[in-house]
């Protein structure tokens, strides 16, 4: 490693948990003296600028997460509950050791709210189009943060006696709040998605199985096999004296029960978009990863012999990856109202397909 990135490493400081936060005051109280060109870009008034507005729209995206997530996954297992607590009560029914007169009433009001809760949390989610300005706040907030590290390596300051030369500042600065930032978030929600993703796997294999469980009878009547003729199967229902009525409740219960639990693991995972956010996080960490090998040394070089072009084209290359899932939401009229190429440069915007 070169001189210069050692030394500009060393006057920024070492990573710490909270760095996905962007504080540039925070930061420059972290810095030693020989960062001073850089922390005079970072105590710009057009600096402040940017981080209020980013700040404005990550809170908005939050808000709008919280009220996408929370009802919608709420209103999926109100729906769930209702189809449990209807497949229960029909299992239930005429069986002699089960009070089920005194209960009835009880599956009856569990169902019929879960109903109801469960409707007018979806006419919530239909109303408020919360996802939509997830969506949009979170992409304006992503943005802001990329417009942060364009104009921090982009800008010029000239250092003073006993700082560092400046443009190995700027780009360890993106490295640490930025690449190694991202690398991070994208490392540990791929895995938290492959994660939600395998356990619903395993869920929907189990009711997979009571799915098929509620075609036994059907196969059975069609095949003109009965239960009694099964050694184990008929000595079982024997057992508890069941009737061809009461096997075919329990089965069809058991099966309701599975298709409900499909239905469940299909809005989770639609939520959360986990099955897509795995593979394509995986993807981008793994684009970051490579970023932060070779092509990180030779920006290194770049910087250490005064080479703003190599340096801010790595900058372009993460920001390109960390930009992508956020592109299509990002409208360059409103960001740019003249939409000029010189403009758009200075800003940085995700690149349209």
């Amino acid at each position: 490693m070169h001189e210069e990135a050692k030394r500009a490493i060393e006057a920024i400081g070492d990573g710490l948990p909270q760095d996905w936060l962007l504080r540039p005051k925070a930061h420059v109280e972290q810095m030693k003296p020989e960062a001073g060109a850089l922390k005079r870009i970072l105590e710009r008034p057009g600096t402040k600028e940017i981080i209020d507005e980013h700040i404005r729209f990550d809170e908005q995206a939050g808000r709008a997460q919280k009220l996408y997530k929370g009802p919608s996954l709420w209103s999926a297992r109100f729906s769930f509950i209702s189809v449990l607590t209807a497949s229960i009560a029909v299992i239930l029914e005429g069986v002699d050791f089960f009070p089920m007169n005194e209960w009835s009433r009880v599956f009856a009001i569990v169902t019929g709210v879960s109903v109801l809760l469960s409707f007018a949390l979806s006419l919530v989610t239909t109303w408020a189009k919360p996802f939509e300005r997830w969506m949009l706040a979170r992409a304006e907030a992503e943005v802001r943060r990329m417009r942060l590290f364009t104009e921090v390596t982009s800008s010029d300051e000239a250092p003073q006696a006993g700082e560092a030369p400046l443009l190995p500042l700027q780009l360890e600065y993106f490295r640490r709040y930025q690449l190694d930032v991202q690398r991070a978030y994208y490392g540990k929600r791929s895995r938290d998605h492959a994660t939600v993703v395998r356990t619903a796997s395993r869920l929907r294999l189990f009711a997979m199985v009571l799915v098929v469980l509620a075609s036994i009878p059907l196969v059975f009547t069609l095949t003109g096999i009965g239960w009694n003729d099964i050694p184990v199967v008929g000595g079982l229902f024997s057992a508890f004296e069941m009737s061809a009525d009461r096997e075919n409740r329990i089965f069809l219960g058991l099966g309701t029960i599975g298709a409900a639990l499909q239905g469940l693991l299909a809005a989770r995972l639609l939520l959360g978009q986990d099955e897509r956010n795995a593979t394509r996080y995986a993807a981008t960490f793994s684009n970051l990863e490579d970023l932060a090998s070779r092509p990180l040394t030779d920006a290194r070089a770049a910087a250490s012999v005064g080479d703003r072009e190599g340096v801010l084209a790595f900058v372009a290359l993460v920001q390109e990856q960390v930009s992508s899932e956020h592109r299509e939401w990002v409208s360059l009229n409103k960001l740019s109202p003249d939409l000029s190429l010189s403009r758009l440069q200075e800003l940085a915007l995700p690149r349209l397909k």
